[in-house]
């Protein structure tokens, strides 16, 4: 099923209504029935399946990442602002707030110094 711009609009601007879908510091966020039901209503309006209307957030969401990770970058390469050309990155700019990796978490594992051990 193809989506013009301006349905795509539409479903966006209901979208960002549902905060339950999208902001994880809620905590509806972790009840799978308020979001079920949040999904329903999206495809009853949009006039499709659930399915749809998951694989229609993930792609807007993966490319409004993506396209936030190339503007980031051509930022940092030149003193002028950049903006995005894609016609939904203004629309989904309220998903970085969420998006973020939360700060003092990290994926690294310390390096482990060797202690010397008793030998009893």
């Amino acid at each position: 099923m193809n989506w013009s711009q301006e349905k795509t609009v539409k479903f966006i601007e209901a979208y960002r209504k549902l905060a339950v879908l999208w902001d994880i510091r809620l905590t509806a966020n972790k009840n799978n029935h308020a979001k079920l039901d949040a999904l329903l209503g999206l495809a009853e309006k949009f006039n499709c399946d659930v399915p749809m209307v998951k694989k229609k957030i993930k792609n807007l969401r993966t490319v409004f990442r993506r396209e936030h990770k190339n503007l980031i970058q051509r930022k940092c390469g030149s003193s002028s602002m950049k903006r995005s050309k894609w016609f939904a990155y203004d629309l989904l700019i309220f998903l970085l707030d969420v998006d973020n990796p939360r700060l003092g978490y990290s994926y690294k594992v310390e390096p482990q110094v060797d202690q010397p051990r008793l030998v009893v």
